[in-house]
């Protein structure tokens, strides 16, 4: 088995998350779903932005900064790091990447600011999603793209009081994980568009072998949030193994997993 990120050859992918299923790399920790971002980012987006692009990653994983922006592991413009605290992972970041301490909900940056915005698993923990939904609109190019991944189940959005009530197996440790604010729902699209953003579908390596899946630690409906401005930022996102699912698939395409 062989691991994209820190390349390295590994005998077994670790298990991992709540509910517990294999994937993670024993040497850089990565997952299903940070290997299909770093591959992504380095194959398909950051080759087709200009050198003055830049980037902003809301609430980015110790993963992400170490393995994904400070390793050099993916090579791509300057990134910018936004999270409520300062953490220990953030010093890891050198220039021209920088962290400022801010909320998703009310950035200090202007209009039409990034030509990317990444938001993996973040939005459940944010006090107002519809804010921070408007926020990276707002802060999004014309041209510019988002990637919002987010936990979500069957059924409608409800906050985690609420779904405590209806789920007493879960554990404390279930919500640290998943998001302890609230368990996006089915509606999660019609949340994306009400913020002013398109939002399609994609899956990565659908027609790809169930050997090559294993080998390289992969999930064949590890699914991908593209939302947009303008339609023609799709474009940037073409790529072979890249299916946009479109609109029925985000009906279909519940339970998502990080």
């Amino acid at each position: 088995m062989y691991c994209w990120i820190c390349t390295n050859e590994v005998a077994e992918f670790l298990p991992y998350g709540l509910p517990c299923r294999r994937g993670r790399c024993p040497h850089c920790g990565a997952k299903p779903r940070g290997r299909l971002i770093g591959w992504l980012l380095k194959e398909v987006l950051y080759p087709r932005m200009p050198p003055e692009a830049r980037v902003l990653e809301a609430g980015a994983s110790k993963f992400s900064v170490q393995q994904l922006i400070s390793s050099g592991a993916v090579d791509g413009p300057r990134c910018t790091v936004i999270d409520l605290r300062r953490l220990r992972h953030h010093h890891r970041l050198k220039a021209p990447h920088n962290f400022v301490q801010m909320d998703l909900t009310q950035m200090g940056f202007g209009a039409d600011s990034f030509d990317l915005i990444l938001c993996n698993n973040t939005l459940p923990y944010v006090s107002d999603d519809y804010r921070a939904l408007s926020e990276i609109r707002r802060c999004l190019k014309p041209d510019g793209l988002a990637i919002i991944n987010t936990h979500r189940e069957p059924g409608r959005t409800m906050g985690v009081r609420e779904h405590r009530r209806l789920h007493p197996e879960l554990s404390d440790d279930y919500y640290a994980v998943n998001g302890d604010q609230r368990v996006f729902g089915d509606d999660f699209f019609d949340r994306v568009s009400e913020s002013g953003l398109g939002c399609e579908i994609a899956t990565a390596f659908g027609l790809r072998s169930e050997e090559f899946l294993a080998r390289n630690g992969l999930k064949r409906q590890n699914e991908i949030l593209f939302a947009y401005i303008d339609p023609s930022a799709l474009e940037r996102c073409r790529h072979q193994d890249i299916e946009i699912r479109g609109a029925l698939a985000r009906r279909e395409m519940s339970n998502y997993e990080t």
